[in-house]
């Protein structure tokens, strides 16, 4: 069928004698049948089966340069019969390839349904020069197949000539750059000369303006200098990578460097273990110049992490003559333990400048470890010495640890079970007490002194002294016999005391008591506790004796002479008052001297009365004594007095 809609089938006549019956190419459909029916004919047609359609039977890639590959170019296959077209493959020959695009055709094998199309997409490679030939061979089930389609393409090469092939560099200094020296490159050939890469060696350096293609007849110049980078004779080549069958092309190049050259006996050295902050004996290296000019020695000097633990000495001055020698010197002091690493620097004229000489060494100590570092005790009284707490001392280093002392600080002391030498691995005991020498917290420290760095080692050491004080505000008291001094003592908890305070009392006078209420009290905090001392005195007396006592006898004046100087008062009391009581007063005395005169005419007489002593006068020291006892124990005691004065009158 055409554009028109008119139906034509290529190269179809079975069945028919005279193909001019059917139309077979475009055109108006012409009934004619042969002498036949119409219907004898359609029921002769079949449909047309799977056909392959091609838009183009053959592909020109034209002129391409050997090796490389050309963009590619694509042919339409479509199904143009009634019939799925079932492709087995599509292959490529010669210098040609496939190449799969967002239309390509499936290459191993599909089916195009009728009326449906793909691409054969093909690029050109020639491994050759001249005209290259292949062909698309496309196998399926369409009645002419395969189909095929032609392919050609010409290889073509560019053909470069260069001059010269060999440069030769007059003798140049190390480090220096040299006048540039010509290479012509001509391309004599009838297609672009393209470059891939111009590569020159690492003694000289290139510029040019061939990149990246000379066209055909047409040239172009690389400059060459020279620029070494070690003494003596060096060889080298520039290389021009291209398009050519000759590629690369080649350029030898050789020179001759001066310069210095600083060669050292040993770049590296290694020092044995070492006792940290002692020296090692000095290790040497040689430098020599074994170049051909004057090495200059800008400096000589120590690089690295741990530079410090080396020392320089050198006698090589700033400059050294060919073939020369100096010496450098070095020691290791190491300033800790472990792996210790540095360097020597050579900053000079050498091309390989700065030159370096590795250092190592191992540092070696005892590590004195204390554990734990640091110890709290619970409260102690004041004076006493409670359980120890230990302490562990580990040598963990990797040599013996020499113990020089250990002393604990005021308030604590200790228990050595620590020898004066430790090997490498082994710990000790130190036990460590607390002697609070006042109350409240206690702080201190126990120092162990020995040969490890960083001595001496501490541990914190803290504690609580427990006590209580004891005080009054009236300590003097004076009475007179029969009489009670009182006192007001308080007792106060110092260090968070926490316990029960017994009192007592001593030191009082004869025939008198002292006594505390309360007799104990209970501290807590810091809050003082009131006590009453009370001291209780007696006062002395004259009583008669026992049974009947008579007056005295009654001969004797001087026996009476009581009686007559209170006779003589009570006239003396009336006469001055004249009043009725001091006559009564009379009466009274009158009457109880004749009564006792009349019983005593009845008993036997007495000569003598009672004396009762009394508490002495005197002053006197009282002693008010308060204790405390842990709990459990009878010897940890706190004890404390306050003095108090007594007068007695």
């Amino acid at each position: 069928m055409d554009a028109s809609g008119n139906a034509y089938v290529t190269g179809y006549t079975s069945g028919y004698t005279n193909s001019t019956n059917f139309p077979t190419t475009p055109g108006a459909f012409q009934p004619n049948y042969g002498g036949g029916s119409f219907d004898a004919f359609v029921a002769k047609l079949s449909p047309v089966p799977a056909a392959a359609g091609l838009d183009r039977s053959s592909l020109s890639f034209g002129n391409v340069l050997v090796n490389l590959t050309s963009p590619g170019q694509s042919v339409t296959l479509t199904n143009i019969g009634d019939d799925p077209l079932n492709i087995t493959s599509i292959t490529a020959g010669g210098d040609f390839a496939l190449v799969t695009t967002a239309t390509s055709c499936a290459y191993g094998g599909s089916t195009l349904v009728p009326g449906a199309n793909c691409t054969i997409d093909v690029t050109f490679t020639p491994t050759a020069t001249g005209n290259r030939t292949g062909i698309v061979t496309i196998a399926d089930n369409a009645a002419h197949g395969p189909q095929v389609v032609q392919l050609s393409g010409t290889g073509v090469v560019g053909a470069p000539s260069i001059s010269p092939l060999t440069l030769s560099f007059s003798d140049q200094l190390v480090g220096t750059t040299s006048a540039s020296q010509p290479v012509t490159v001509t391309n004599t050939g009838t297609v672009a000369l393209s470059f891939t890469s111009l590569a020159i060696s690492i003694d000289w350096t290139e510029s040019d303006n061939c990149l990246p293609s000379v066209a055909p007849s047409a040239s172009c110049t690389i400059n060459v200098s020279f620029k070494p980078t070690a003494n003596g004779s060096l060889a080298g080549a520039l290389t021009l990578t291209d398009n050519a069958l000759n590629s690369p092309q080649t350029v030898n190049l050789s020179g001759t460097g001066l310069g210095a050259t600083a060669g050292l006996s040993a770049s590296s050295l290694t020092f044995s273990s070492q006792r940290v902050g002692t020296t090692t004996s000095a290790q040497q290296v040689t430098l020599q110049n074994t170049g051909n000019q004057a090495l200059a020695i800008t400096s000589i000097s120590r690089a690295g992490a741990n530079s410090g633990d080396f020392s320089l000495g050198q006698d090589c001055g700033s400059s050294l003559a060919a073939a020369e020698t100096c010496h450098i010197n070095v020691t290791f002091t190491p300033t800790a333990r472990g792996a210790r690493t540095a360097a020597v620097s050579l900053v000079d004229n050498a091309a390989n400048s700065p030159q370096t000489i590795s250092l190592s060494g191992t540092g070696i100590a005892p590590v004195a470890n204390l554990s734990p570092n640091s110890v709290t005790f619970p409260g102690q009284f004041v004076g006493t010495t409670g359980l120890p707490e230990n302490i562990t001392l580990t040598n963990n280093g990797d040599m013996p640890l020499t113990i020089s002392g250990i002393q604990a600080s005021t308030d604590f002391g200790t228990s050595n079970g620590c020898t004066s030498s430790l090997a490498a691995g082994v710990n000790c005991t130190i036990s460590v007490f607390f002697d609070p020498s006042a109350a409240g917290t206690r702080t201190g420290t126990l120092t162990v002194t020995d040969n490890a760095p960083g001595s001496p080692q501490t541990v914190q050491l803290s504690g609580t002294g427990k006590d209580f004080a004891m005080s009054s505000t009236t300590t003097s008291a004076s009475v007179a016999a029969g009489q009670t001094a009182t006192y007001s003592v308080a007792v106060t908890p110092q260090g968070g005391l926490n316990e029960t305070v017994s009192l007592t009392c001593s030191g009082a006078p004869a025939r008198s008591t002292c006594t505390v209420s309360p007799g104990s009290v209970p501290l807590n905090g810091t809050t003082p506790t009131s006590v009453t001392v009370s001291v209780s005195t007696t006062a002395g007396s004259m009583t008669p004796p026992a049974g009947i006592t008579l007056p005295p006898d009654a001969s004797g004046f001087g026996r009476l002479i009581w009686l007559w100087c209170l006779l003589a008062l009570s006239a003396l009391a009336a006469l001055a008052t004249r009043r009725r009581q001091a006559g009564l007063l009379l009466g009274l005395s009158l009457m109880m001297l004749v009564f006792w005169g009349a019983c005593g005419g009845v008993t036997s007489r007495v000569t003598s009365v009672v004396h009762t002593p009394g508490t002495p006068a005197g002053m006197y020291s009282l002693s008010v004594t308060g204790t405390v006892t842990s709990a459990g124990s009878t010897s940890t005691q706190l004890t404390h007095e306050v003095k108090l004065s007594l007068q007695v009158n």
